[in-house]
């Protein structure tokens, strides 16, 4: 299903962040359930949600309904993050022997009946 809000894949993902992020934000704080991918779909739904999200009182809620009301009048996505890439240290990737449990000290328990509940 495409998005019809935006024909630029990184608005639509970040549409689709925001969504997720105020649909779990209004669940805890308001107890309102919303439909994220009717909301990508819909320009009066998505609205309706922000006008949710800002009149809400929540300091987080108004954050994350002004970004998403950002993005939806412009366009385009207002923050770009930049990509990270993680480089795992050498060591890390290697796994070292000598930490492995041997098998007698993996079984903790023995595996037949004792005849008592422990």
């Amino acid at each position: 299903m495409k998005t019809m809000l935006s024909k630029d894949k990184k608005v639509e993902k970040e549409i689709f962040d925001l969504a997720t992020q105020l649909y779990v934000r209004l669940r805890r704080v308001a107890g309102r359930v919303i439909d994220v991918v009717y909301l990508e779909h819909n320009q009066e739904y998505a609205q309706e949600v922000v006008k949710l999200a800002l009149t809400s009182g929540d300091a987080e809620l108004h954050r994350l309904g002004s970004r998403l009301d950002a993005v939806l009048s412009h366009g385009t996505a207002p923050t770009q993050i930049a990509s990270v890439k993680f480089v795992a240290p050498v060591s890390a990737m290697t796994p070292v022997l000598e930490d492995m449990p041997s098998p007698a000290q993996k079984e903790e328990v023995p595996h037949h009946y004792i005849g008592a509940l422990r």
